[in-house]
């Protein structure tokens, strides 16, 4: 009968296929795409993201598997800011400092202990002295690229700044 509906049935369920774009490998699960992905956002600024056992992978394994806030979400210069304290974190043993309220949690890196921002809301100054920090300072902090004041004063820190900290020119 012309006028009748015809009733159209799927025999499979519609598929997706991966574009050689995809940073997705079909076999890995959820975490591993998740860290794929981090992992090649990051590899220009932070070639040990993909070295295990340093904390940059350290770092970028806890976003993935720990971190609260759906990272995302974030546009990319928030997310490098969120990696890159999270990196200072796990660099100068956080876990250890007298006063890490706020880090690791959901709220933006703005409201950390001893993190303050731009108008813009990306990370202006570090002010952590006194703090119990160990380790070393990471060289990605050198992209926080709104950073005045970096002050660690009375902690634990070993090695040299990084040079790369000289492409901070507002830097005090």
């Amino acid at each position: 009968n012309p006028t009748s509906a015809q009733t159209q049935i799927p025999t499979e369920a519609p598929t997706l296929t991966s574009s050689p774009t995809d940073t997705f490998a079909p076999s890995a699960s959820p975490t591993e795409a998740a860290v794929s992905f981090l992992a090649n956002f990051l590899a220009t600024v932070s070639p040990d993201v993909n070295v295990t056992g340093t904390p940059q992978r350290i770092a970028a394994s806890w976003m993935v598997t720990s971190d609260p806030l759906d990272w995302t979400a974030l546009e990319s210069r928030q997310l490098l800011e969120r990696y890159i304290m999270i990196l200072l974190y796990f660099a100068s043993e956080g876990d250890l400092w007298f006063v890490n309220v706020g880090w690791l949690s959901e709220l933006s890196v703005c409201d950390w202990f001893g993190v303050s921002c731009s108008l813009e809301g990306y990370v202006s100054d570090i002010v952590l002295n006194n703090n119990g920090l160990f380790g070393s300072i990471p060289t990605e902090i050198f992209q926080l690229t709104d950073l005045v004041i970096l002050s660690l004063n009375t902690n634990s820190l070993e090695g040299t700044l990084p040079t790369e900290i000289g492409l901070l020119t507002i830097l005090l």
